[in-house]
């Protein structure tokens, strides 16, 4: 994919917010479409063109949790959640949903445009093929597939991981027993500086650890390192596409 262009939907109910993003998206190099609410949003979605969603929260009839839900249900399609709301709650909620970021009003357009560039960033990758040799790899009876970016569980059943839990993931395992501060698992999955606030990187973790952990409870695999990060400590066998 040519990350120059992207289609990106805003969706937002506010008409002077929606044209100033847009113009700004267009101004970069984007496609950008402007739209008001849930049904226009999946209307633009069934040509299955979009690449990239700004939700806003608060929408008529339907808001942005259950459209990040819908969305995340029926697609791939990154989202970025813009909110004039500070409440930690929605956010926390919006990116377990599988939101691959939050933004709160009011913000910079550089900023926003950084986001996006971040999440662009991803989109290639899910494109191109790793450049490294290792293109699955396995541990515990799991392999994670880096080509076609899928999970199977001993059992061989594909289990879903969102963009950022699937990033994490493979971050992890590609870096076996050593500690990873939460800052360099920002830059790595995120592509941008940590900020002294984020702890995004902990929900995803407590994401990742429900699907993959063996008991809930006792994570055996990614360790909590006590003010320092984490660890995966699983031992991991790397394969190649001859393996």
């Amino acid at each position: 994919m040519n990350t120059d262009t992207i289609k990106i939907l805003v969706d937002d109910d506010d008409p002077a917010f929606s044209s100033m993003i847009a113009e700004y998206l267009h101004d970069r190099g984007h496609n950008p479409v402007a739209v008001e609410d849930g049904d226009r949003m999946r209307k633009e979605m069934e040509h299955g063109d979009v690449d990239l969603v700004l939700l806003d929260l608060v929408l008529p009839r339907e808001d942005g949790v259950a459209l990040t839900q819908y969305i995340r249900s029926n697609s791939s399609v990154r989202i970025i959640i813009l909110s004039g709301k500070g409440d930690m709650t929605d956010r926390v909620l919006t990116l377990e949903l599988g939101a691959d970021d939050y933004l709160q009003k009011p913000f910079e357009l550089r900023e926003l445009s950084a986001r996006i560039n971040s999440v662009s960033r991803r989109l290639s990758r899910d494109d191109d093929k790793p450049p490294e040799m290792a293109t699955s790899a396995s541990f515990a009876d799991w392999k994670l597939d880096f080509i076609h970016r899928r999970l199977t569980s001993p059992g061989g059943e594909d289990v879903s991981l969102t963009t950022s839990e699937f990033a994490l993931l493979e971050v992890f395992v590609k870096n076996g027993n050593r500690q990873m501060s939460r800052a360099e698992l920002v830059q790595a999955v995120r592509g941008r500086e940590m900020k002294s606030y984020d702890r995004t990187i902990d929900i995803h973790v407590s994401r990742l650890r429900k699907k993959i952990e063996p008991a809930k409870n006792q994570p055996q695999f990614i360790q909590t390192v006590h003010g320092g990060g984490y660890m995966f400590c699983e031992p991991v066998t790397m394969l190649s596409k001859s393996a």
